[in-house]
């Protein structure tokens, strides 16, 4: 059912007497390897499994986005305080003309009083695409897909 989904799995002996209750899921082959089954842990009844996670920390771009937070409100509220909104709106006919005058204004408003700003996105594990790995025994060992 889960190589349907491009999910392998990697748990390919028993891990408790003759069941295998662990799994180890991963929809890239290289994501992990050297997967093995140990002797159990303390006091547990099943076997333990070690796996190396491929990879190292991606170096991330930083992304421009508006920083509102810094921006001049008061600046911002002189402003539109000084729009000929009567003018402005009874030179255009419709409804959706008057709305898209209104958006354009606003948006001119924060390309003059929204200063851009370059933040660093959190790294993360490498890994290939949407490559995600998932530890079903309760451990996550990958970033789990929110598609």
């Amino acid at each position: 059912m889960i190589h349907c989904h491009g999910y392998i799995q990697y748990i390919k002996g028993t891990t408790r007497d003759s069941s295998t209750l662990d799994l180890l899921f991963a929809n890239s082959t290289e994501l992990i390897d050297n997967v093995s089954l140990c002797a159990p842990v303390g006091t547990s009844d099943r076997m333990s499994i070690t796996f190396n996670i491929l990879g190292g920390r991606i170096d991330l771009l930083p992304i421009r986005r508006r920083s509102f937070t810094k921006c001049d409100y008061e600046a911002i509220n002189a402003y539109l305080a000084n729009v000929n909104w009567i003018n402005s709106f009874e030179s255009v006919s419709s409804v959706n003309d008057k709305y898209n005058m209104f958006i354009d204004i606003l948006h001119h408003v924060v390309d003059i009083f929204v200063p851009w700003i370059y933040v660093f996105p959190q790294a993360s594990l490498a890994h290939n695409g949407n490559a995600d790995a998932k530890m079903v025994n309760g451990c996550d060992v990958g970033r789990q897909s929110s598609e």
